[in-house]
């Protein structure tokens, strides 16, 4: 067992991308699954792996939730209850192989039930696991904790922290180069680290803006979101209640209908 861990941008996925080109060269197999399948998705695509969930990797491997709520395992040759078939075992695609090396990449969002599954596949199979994450990103929906328990029972020579930050960059006029001053803010931001200071810095930066009132902070978001729309970008506005939703709403439109983007001169109402 490995656990990585870092920052958002510290380059845990460019790590995996490196660990890739070199288990290829040992004629071995990189497998990532995640906690979600749109970040599934995008690893695939960044690393050039094989990639799934982790909760299709532990179906495919036997693991159902039963009529009671409990996580149990099927058996060979028992009846799938989601298939109404004979269980045979996990398909040709999603079989392990041994010295393959399973990644888990955002664990920080794994639940212990699938961890279980997944640390007993790997026993199985005779593959090594590694939990890629950051524990002060999003969390787990079921029992978490995962990344917990695995660094506090993990060999310390087998738990790494990535540190530097790499990802962000700006553009000075035609050149982008490293923004090390947002690496630092995002590095305070995880941490929790004096937030008025961070916040100041990022009303400083331009990546926060402040209104004098709600009128004004309304007119700025329909205007902007006006302007995308008329863009051809898609937009969306989160508001916290139904009421500030149709009032946006509605500012939006009239600034298309100003825009001669929406025509008001037939009009349906709905229920």
């Amino acid at each position: 067992l490995v656990v990585i861990e870092g920052a958002a941008g510290a380059g845990k996925t460019t790590t995996l991308a490196a660990a890739r080109t070199l288990l290829d060269e040992q004629g071995r197999r990189l497998v990532v699954v995640t906690p979600t399948l749109k970040a599934a998705k995008v690893a695939q695509v960044e690393i050039g792996a094989v990639a799934g969930s982790a909760a299709r990797l532990a179906f495919e491997y036997g693991w159902r939730w039963n009529a009671d709520g409990g996580w149990t395992r099927l058996a060979v040759g028992h009846t799938d209850p989601v298939t109404g078939r004979a269980y045979a075992g996990p398909a040709e695609g999603a079989r392990l192989r041994a010295g393959d090396l399973l990644v888990v990449d955002e664990a920080g969002m794994l639940d212990q039930d699938t961890a279980r599954a997944l640390l007993t596949v790997a026993d199985e199979c005779r593959v090594h696991l590694a939990l890629l994450g950051d524990r002060h990103q999003l969390a787990a929906v079921g029992r978490g904790g995962v990344l917990d328990l695995a660094a506090a029972r993990v060999d310390p020579a087998e738990h790494l922290t990535l540190v530097g930050v790499h990802r962000f960059t700006r553009t000075d006029g035609v050149v982008t180069v490293p923004d090390t001053e947002y690496a630092e803010l995002t590095l305070a931001m995880r941490a929790g680290t004096d937030p008025g200071t961070v916040f100041d810095a990022l009303v400083a930066r331009g990546q926060i803006r402040l209104h004098p009132d709600p009128q004004a902070l309304r007119e700025a978001l329909a205007a902007a979101a006006a302007e995308d729309y008329t863009a051809g970008e898609r937009v969306a506005v989160v508001v916290a209640t139904r009421e500030q939703a149709a009032a946006l709403n509605a500012a939006i439109r009239d600034r298309l209908i100003t825009d001669g983007r929406v025509d008001d001169r037939r009009v349906v109402a709905t229920g």
